[in-house]
Order: structure tokens, then C-alpha cells, then sequence
């Protein structure tokens, strides 16, 4: 029933405690977040994949050996590298939640 009340919108906005899982409403910006963290993933797999698909043409242009493809390749994840270094000391500072919405 309760599940049905939610469906429909019908929702208390405290949290509440059922078998032991505390159910709390979806808040915007937690969607938002989720939503922004979703799509940095989709974009950093799709450079993977645009990257996998120009190694060829890179290799006969530059003359690569497999060593320097696959330097070439793993350096794309150095790009999140700032990010993971600086987001303790950014939630440290701000909060986590503020944080996460940067």
C-alpha cells in the first residue's frame, strides 16, 4: 500500500523506518548529482572508445610501437586525476555536499 501511495504521490516527506531501511524522499539535487556522475561516465567511455578507434590512424601517422599506443591509451584516465586529488580537501572545506554539486 505504501508503495502504491508513493506511485501516486501521496508521499510523507519525514523519513521512515520500515524492516529496518530508513526510506527518505528523492531530493533534486541528488538526482542531479547522480544525473552529472552518469553522464562524466557515459563521456569518459565514449573517449575510450573514439580513442580505441583512432590508434590506428595515430600509429601509421606517428609510427607508434604498441608500448607508445597504450601509453597514449592510459593517459586519458590521467585527465581525472586533478579531480580525485582535489575532492577530499574541496569536501573538506565546503562540505560534502556542496562538494559533490561542484
Amino acid at each position: 500500500q505504501q508503495f502504491q501511495q508513493e506511485a501516486m504521490g501521496r508521499v510523507n516527506a519525514e523519513p521512515t523506518l520500515q524492516e529496518g531501511a530508513i526510506h527518505e524522499p528523492v531530493r533534486c539535487m541528488a538526482v542531479l548529482s547522480a544525473g552529472f556522475a552518469c553522464v562524466s561516465g557515459l563521456l569518459l567511455g565514449y573517449d575510450v572508445g573514439v580513442t580505441n578507434g583512432a590508434l590506428g590512424p595515430l600509429q601509421r601517422t606517428f609510427q607508434l610501437n604498441p608500448h607508445q599506443k597504450g601509453l597514449f591509451a592510459g593517459l586519458l584516465n590521467l585527465w581525472a586525476l586533478p579531480g580525485c586529488l582535489l575532492a577530499g580537501k574541496v569536501a573538506d572545506r565546503v562540505g560534502r555536499r556542496r562538494a559533490i554539486a561542484i
